[in-house]
């Protein structure tokens, strides 16, 4: 737990148990007042304590699992690209040799007329 929320806890727990001593009623209520805050506090921490630790599960389970699996599926991505690259580059040289026949026909008309 970092030193604010820490000092958060401390502070607020404090004024709490100081407000509650300043109130009037009698030692018996202020005693149970205190009791119910602090268990309060304990079931708040019980329940931070456990979000904390299902957080660090998923972080495990992330670094672990979908991690490597998503660099293992951008490799297999770049690899897909690289192999079309390579099988249709044969293609895109005979269409681009077509498309500069085509633009020399089409100057050689447009000069005839």
């Amino acid at each position: 737990m970092s030193k604010f929320f820490k000092g958060f806890l401390f502070g607020g727990s404090i004024t709490s148990i100081v407000t509650l001593l300043l109130v009037k009623s009698s030692g018996k209520e202020n005693r149970q007042k205190v009791s119910h805050y602090l268990q309060n506090i304990q079931q708040n921490a019980t329940q931070l304590n456990m979000a904390l630790s299902t957080l660090n599960q998923a972080k495990r389970e992330i670094t672990s699992q979908v991690i490597p699996q998503l660099n293992q599926s951008l490799k297999d991505i770049q690899t897909t690209l690289r192999h079309f690259k390579e099988d249709n580059q044969p293609r895109l040289k005979r269409i681009q040799d077509k498309v500069n026949t085509l633009q020399s026909h089409i100057k050689s008309n447009q000069s005839q007329d």
